[in-house]
């Protein structure tokens, strides 16, 4: 995946007045609008209880629904820092990865910026079903290979029917993932 670092306003040396100010948009040399995408997962109690591989499976899933998105709406290479996020505003376990996406993609032979609509990113719906299907995916292989046993039952090993139950889980519970309109520069 392609990173995109944006410079974001900072305090500086100003050369006139040999004393120190922020820094302004304009001081940026590639002024880059991104959206905000939380990627969450809905079942904290699976996270909590298999952090170890679940954790980087989530940022995975999150990272490879992104790079999907980004080819297919806009058809090339997206940047995306993400980061993972742990707990709520209280401190309570809230598991889930923040991403602030370019605002386009690298076209795919690296010659041009491909530019977002500036009203849309990607859909919502497709963003939620992508990343429970990768993440699922991802989980039943764990599963398959006995790296994940059943929370409830830790000797019941990776057997697929034993699996059912937690994939309909998984599936019917809603996935909130959506593309929040560019940030802008705060004054």
């Amino acid at each position: 995946m392609l990173v995109a670092i944006v410079p974001a306003p900072s305090v500086r040396r100003s050369p006139r007045s040999k004393g120190w100010r922020t820094a302004t948009p304009s001081d940026c040399q590639c002024p880059l609008s991104t959206w905000y995408c939380p990627c969450p997962t809905p079942s904290i109690h699976l996270i909590l209880t298999h952090k170890r591989p679940l954790l980087p499976l989530l940022c995975n899933a999150a990272s490879q629904t992104l790079v999907q998105c980004g080819q297919r709406n806009l058809g090339g290479q997206i940047g995306c820092p993400m980061g993972l996020h742990t707990w709520d505003q209280t401190l309570g376990a809230h598991c889930h990865v923040h991403c602030l996406v370019a605002a386009g993609a690298l076209a795919a032979h690296g010659g041009r910026w491909i530019k977002a609509d500036p009203r849309f990113l990607f859909p919502g719906r497709a963003l939620r079903t992508v990343l429970r299907g990768k993440f699922c995916e991802a989980l039943a292989r764990l599963w398959t290979t006995d790296a994940l046993p059943c929370p409830e039952e830790p000797t019941s090993g990776g057997r697929p029917a034993d699996f059912a139950p937690l994939r309909a889980q998984l599936y019917a519970k809603e996935w909130v993932v959506y593309a929040q309109a560019p940030f802008e520069y705060l004054s």
